[in-house]
């Protein structure tokens, strides 16, 4: 704000992917666990997000806790999507074994904030980035579930249409969200 007095920020916290062009997007910021679906933007790597998977002590205690993943078809899930199409989870051990779990939720969302708090009300367990759920998990609100299964982080890029011209209000965001996410303890920042 300080640093730079004439920059306007207009935020959209929506999960559809959108053409930067088209709707005339300076910079989104996109967290992905696999390829990027567009080669027509430049993505800049800001961090890795952890993920957690997560339940509420109240579900817990209501329903056996799983201790396999494949206990994890016996209880309620919250999906991130919808619910005709709700993504995987993808959970990997100590070893780095990996399972892809499909998922059928029970309450599906295509928001983060929306699913932690489904989760700490207790409609099912769900994976959470370790930033979202960070004091939830200090206070006690949620659990961890299976704690020697991970799933896989999450990578925050920043996407902007082009190389050539980027407008240096673009360059400073970038600069500052790789600094700031460097800094953030719930996250692992990038060499």
């Amino acid at each position: 704000s300080d640093a730079h007095p004439k920059l306007r920020i207009e935020l959209d916290l929506s999960n559809t992917y959108v053409d930067l062009i088209e709707q005339r997007i300076d910079v989104a910021i996109r967290a992905a666990t696999g390829p990027l679906p567009s080669r027509d933007v430049v993505a800049r790597h800001l961090a890795v997000s952890p993920r957690v998977l997560v339940g509420s002590p109240t579900l817990l205690a209501r329903m056996e806790a799983p201790s396999t993943p494949a206990d994890l078809d016996n209880l309620p899930c919250l999906g991130q999507g919808t619910l005709a199409r709700s993504r995987d989870w993808v959970l990997q051990d100590a070893r780095g074994h990996r399972l892809a779990l499909p998922v059928r939720p029970r309450f599906a969302a295509d928001n983060i904030i929306a699913l932690r708090e489904a989760a700490i009300a207790g409609l099912g367990l769900a994976i959470l980035p370790q930033h979202c759920c960070h004091e939830a998990l200090v206070d006690g609100r949620l659990q961890t579930v299976l704690p020697n299964w991970t799933p896989e982080p999450a990578d925050l890029h920043a996407l902007y249409p082009s190389r050539a011209g980027v407008p240096p209000s673009v360059k400073a965001l970038v600069a500052f969200l790789r600094e700031r996410f460097a800094k953030e303890a719930t996250m692992q920042p990038i060499s």
